[in-house]
């Protein structure tokens, strides 16, 4: 029987008996483990010089590729940690000390309301 006779009765396109498998898994597995030694090596750095580096290894893939296979193996670059500023420090001089009299003004609302009128504001202003 022809393929094409055969692919009519099984109801499948001729196009799909030519195609032939690729092993991927074996490559993604290899290529995961190139990743990890990667960011063990440099655990400062992301996935496009992991991609770089990949390219220059002598892998065939492309960003997506590698984007998805780091986010799958579960590596990250971990972000510097922000220093509190220390207690111990000093203040600059004159940044909360005022210089001369009258410079540094304080000014707070306070509201009253009496039983018998409207409520009240008042603006306190200490200087």
């Amino acid at each position: 029987m022809s393929e094409r006779r055969a692919c009519k009765v099984v109801g499948r396109p001729r196009s799909t008996q030519r195609s032939t498998q690729r092993p991927t898994r074996d490559l993604d597995k290899e290529l995961i483990e190139f990743l990890k030694a990667f960011a063990l090596t440099h655990p400062s750095q992301g996935e496009c010089p992991a991609y770089r580096a990949a390219i220059e290894a002598g892998y065939q893939v492309n960003l997506k590729k590698v984007h998805r296979l780091w986010r799958e193996a579960g590596l990250k670059v971990h972000s510097k940690k922000k220093r509190k500023p220390s207690s111990q420090r000093q203040p600059a001089i004159g940044v909360h000390q005022p210089l001369y009299p009258d410079v540094i003004w304080a000014m707070d609302f306070q509201f009253e309301k009496p039983s018998d009128s409207k409520p009240i504001k008042i603006l306190w202003h200490r200087g």
